[in-house]
């Protein structure tokens, strides 16, 4: 498994499902606090573990728009999500430049 990927307070797994906290670390699930996906709390509708299913459905990175999509729709799916992924197109020609936009044209 890569080396872990550490930054002020963050701590995150490079590419693996487990979620690894430092010690000491203390999950703040409240309104004053930013909910992280990795956070033991965060659930899919049937109630696993999120963390997991995020890390499946980009792994590997998708390399296209519809790879893209794919991995969004297994997203909305396991947290019972009901928006549109209709215009993803239109948002990734119109937001990214030329350069970083074209590994997602389809």
């Amino acid at each position: 498994m890569p080396p872990p990927f550490t930054g002020g307070n963050h701590y995150f797994p490079a590419q693996s499902a487990a979620v690894a906290l430092p010690p000491g670390y203390e999950d703040a699930w409240d309104r004053e606090h930013v909910r992280l996906p990795c956070s033991p709390h965060a659930r899919c509708v049937d109630r696993t573990p999120l963390w997991p299913v995020l890390c499946n459905a980009l792994d590997p990175a998708p390399t296209d728009l519809g790879g893209l999509v794919t991995a969004l729709r297994t997203i909305r799916t396991a947290v019972g999500g009901r928006w549109g992924l209709e215009r993803i197109r239109d948002l990734v020609e119109r937001v990214m430049s030329e350069g970083k936009h074209s590994i997602y044209r389809s």
